[in-house]
């Protein structure tokens, strides 16, 4: 059954009390809003304070604090000082600057607190004006056990006269009434423009999303503006709650909420309250979940970011809304999180989710400290786990406890070890059916041998895969004339001796050389064979051998003649019919 508007206004107060108002000053004083304001350029020791709302007494020494443009200049050059290269401000820069500051902030005698100064002759005061957002909290004035609250918008506007300097305009923005098992009303009241009587009207209306609007700090929707900063009633809170069914929230104290928000709390911001006073209504056994220490699952659901759905948010009691964990880990969750010092590393329902998961499809017996361990490095690792384990006929959960026994940080570290371990066994095939092999008590040993292993073997191949290549290249590549004759290298070794006696980088190319990505080549005289003289570098450009490089002493470049002897000897080579040769062995060079 809907509630009629007249039906929900009855549980409303009207009106702005004492306190509300109080509480409004204290707000605009804490955001900064309030100042001195030096109305008489002949009489500049009288000022009206803001704040209090009374015409004080300050020295006349004062100066003007400068529009909020003239701030933002300031502000420009404070930034220009510190990061273009002058290590700070100049220090007489700094004793001037606290000497205009002094004159420019002034006690006000009747308050005690200090403002700026601000000259209603020097600047357009409509500069200054702002908007603040208070909530107010209070029982409802039909339903003893239900709360409301209000969220009131106090505009400030400076006039420019000296009889109406500040002028502060209570407006009644959003009205929402909590009761226990029902589904919270709001109600706001919409800014519209009139063009018949050419001002600002305000309708009310009931609207279902279920929001404080004023956590925003502004809002581009004229119909549904939120002016300014947002501070919130603490203390009428905790007396509105007290004697309710809301009493239990335990949010007097923050300790649902984390970190942050206890910090937000403290600073009487009421960051998503009502939207955890909305789930509460409904669902009161959230309390039983912050109690055993679930409080930051509850938190993220309200902000909209538990997706994980490990809990059953619509459930009607606690039993069914935790259906797919155990007692024990309701424990282990409480006890887990007592022991982190940040709230950051406690249980999140993606962690549960995880585990939760992981139960049923693969670790059935998988504790709450390793599924929230594993769930921070996803299931993938986890997956290959399971795969490696039932290839080799053993039991997940024994693979699982074998790897992470005794580990204490990251777990995918623990799991990749055995893992590229297990891989690496089966490549240099490994008896794996021997429980010695599979699961050897010093992992990084026996890694360290099967890389061994591995690395020999690759050696060897390649090894054998050079005498191959060799093979071919001293068939294509050799070649004797009448001064000079051209040959491959042999070895590294010998590549590393020509570079050294020619001061060039040619001992760099050896790798590339024995893995037959590219030829070297060794051009010397006939009368000295062992002198070297000019090194080649030739490969493949489209399926033909160029001149790569054809280097000298010291990078130099060779004569005209031997260019031209190299680069016909490489045309030899492209016209031979030795190339298929290697094509048939299947030996590949470049």
């Amino acid at each position: 059954m809907k509630m009629s508007t007249v039906e929900f206004a009855g549980h409303f107060a009207n009106g702005f009390t004492k306190e509300i108002k109080d509480f409004a000053t204290e707000s605009i004083l804490k955001e900064g809003y309030d100042c001195l304001i030096v109305t008489d350029r002949e009489d500049k020791e009288k000022a009206f304070c803001t704040h209090c709302k009374k015409w004080v007494k300050i020295p006349g020494d004062n100066l003007h604090t400068g529009s909020p443009r003239y701030l933002r200049e300031e502000e420009k050059r404070n930034a220009y000082y510190c990061h273009a290269g002058y290590g700070g401000m100049p220090e007489e820069e700094i004793e001037r600057r606290k000497k205009i500051q002094d004159h420019k902030i002034k006690e006000c005698p009747s308050c005690g607190h200090a403002y700026n100064v601000y000259h209603q002759w020097r600047m357009d005061m409509g500069w200054l004006d702002g908007t603040v957002s208070i909530s107010v909290w209070a029982k409802s004035k039909v339903d003893p056990a239900a709360v409301v609250m209000r969220r009131i918008e106090i505009s400030r506007h400076f006039g420019g006269s000296a009889e109406d300097v500040v002028k502060d305009t209570f407006v009644e923005a959003e009205r929402y009434l909590f009761r226990m098992g029902h589904k919270t009303v709001r109600q706001k009241s919409e800014a519209d423009w009139s063009n018949k009587r050419q001002r600002m009207i305000r309708r009310k209306r009931f609207v279902k999303r279920i929001a404080d609007r004023a956590q925003c700090s502004s809002n581009t929707m004229w119909t549904d503006y939120v002016g300014g900063h947002y501070r919130m009633d603490v203390h009428s809170l905790l007396e509105a709650v007290t004697g309710t069914p809301y009493q239990y929230l335990l949010y007097n104290g923050g300790s649902y909420v984390n970190h942050y928000d206890r910090y937000a709390f403290r600073d009487s911001y009421p960051l998503y309250i009502v939207n955890y006073m909305d789930l509460y209504s409904l669902h009161p056994w959230v309390e039983l979940l912050i109690k055993n220490g679930m409080d930051n699952m509850v938190m993220d659901h309200i902000r909209k970011r538990g997706c994980a759905n490990a809990i059953c948010w619509g459930a009607k009691t606690i039993k069914s809304a935790v259906r797919r964990f155990t007692k024990q880990d309701l424990k282990d969750i409480l006890d887990y999180n007592s022991r982190q010092t940040c709230s950051r590393d406690h249980v999140s329902e993606t962690d549960l989710a995880f585990l939760a998961e992981a139960r049923e499809k693969m670790f059935p017996r998988m504790d709450l400290i390793s599924a929230v361990r594993l769930s921070r490095e996803g299931f993938g690792i986890l997956n290959r786990l399971y795969d490696w384990s039932k290839r080799l006929g053993l039991k997940p959960e024994k693979v699982l406890a074998y790897c992470l026994q005794g580990k204490a940080g990251r777990y995918s570290h623990a799991m990749g070890d055995w893992l590229d371990y297990i891989s690496d066994a089966a490549c240099i095939g490994l008896n794996l059916e021997d429980k010695a092999n599979v699961m050897p008590q010093d992992i990084k040993k026996a890694h360290a041998k099967v890389l061994k292993r591995i690395k020999y073997r690759e050696k060897r191949e390649l090894d054998e895969q050079f005498k191959r290549s060799m093979l071919l290249r001293k068939r294509l590549f050799c070649w004797k004339g009448t001064d000079y004759f051209i040959r491959p290298a042999e070895s590294a070794e010998e590549l590393a001796a020509e570079g050294m006696a020619l001061h060039h980088c040619v001992g760099g190319y050896a790798d590339k050389y024995i893995r037959g990505e590219t030829n070297i080549l060794f051009v010397r005289s006939n009368s000295q064979p062992d002198k070297p003289l000019y090194t080649l570098e030739t490969y493949k450009v489209r399926g033909a051998y160029i001149v790569a490089q054809l280097r000298g002493n010291m990078n130099a470049d060779p004569p005209a003649e031997i260019r031209k002897m190299v680069e016909s000897f490489i045309d030899r080579v492209n016209s031979s019919t030795l190339l298929d040769i290697g094509k048939k062995e299947r030996i590949l060079i470049a």
